[in-house]
């Protein structure tokens, strides 16, 4: 339901200007604290730690989207990003903030319904820059433009209105992605 809710907030001090979807920064806002207690425990024990690397899938995707550019510009780590079928996470404004700040790659699979949401027309925009994997299977993959909504990567079925497969959302890097708190996929 976090997904849905189509509001912006504008939460960057240094970038008043860029919008953010809400309700995943929200979620990102109610676990900030834990996770920068298990920052600061990492390097307690590991002082060469200076770089945070953030990743998520989903929800979890766009989330990770926030947390690297909160942590940079909120807490003073070096971020970056690689997340899988995210959904947009804030406004164009957003995905320059992002640009400037993060290195940032999302991942997108075929058909994938989910990163098609938080729709453009509402004013929503994908960071950069995607690796597209066009195909059902295989691991055959295009560097698509930078722009973040480039029309012959993920955006492209949603001219056509193909972008409907939660099969291909829960397929990543010829890996099921499941739910159980028991999986997890290493790469």
């Amino acid at each position: 339901m976090t997904n849905l809710e189509y509001f912006k907030k504008y939460p960057l001090q240094q970038y008043p200007d860029a919008g953010v979807h809400e309700g995943s920064w929200d979620a990102w806002q109610g676990l900030k604290a834990e996770i920068l207690t298990y920052i600061e425990e990492i390097k307690a024990a590991h002082s060469e730690v200076t770089t945070i690397r953030v990743t998520g899938h989903s929800l979890g995707g766009q989330m990770a989207t926030h947390a690297a550019i909160d942590l940079k510009l909120n807490h003073g780590f070096v971020t970056s990003v690689v997340n899988f079928g995210s959904p947009r996470p804030g406004d164009f404004a957003y995905h320059n903030a992002i640009l400037a700040e993060v290195p940032h790659w999302r991942v997108t699979h075929n058909n994938d319904v989910v990163p098609h949401i938080a729709p453009e027309s509402a004013g929503f925009y994908h960071a950069s820059t995607e690796i597209h994997f066009p195909q059902k299977t295989g691991l055959q993959f295009k560097v698509c433009d930078g722009s973040g909504e480039d029309s012959t990567c993920a955006n492209a079925c949603a001219h056509h209105l193909t972008c409907t497969s939660v099969d291909d959302h829960m397929h990543y890097l010829d890996q099921d992605i499941t739910c159980k708190s028991w999986s997890s996929v290493v790469v």
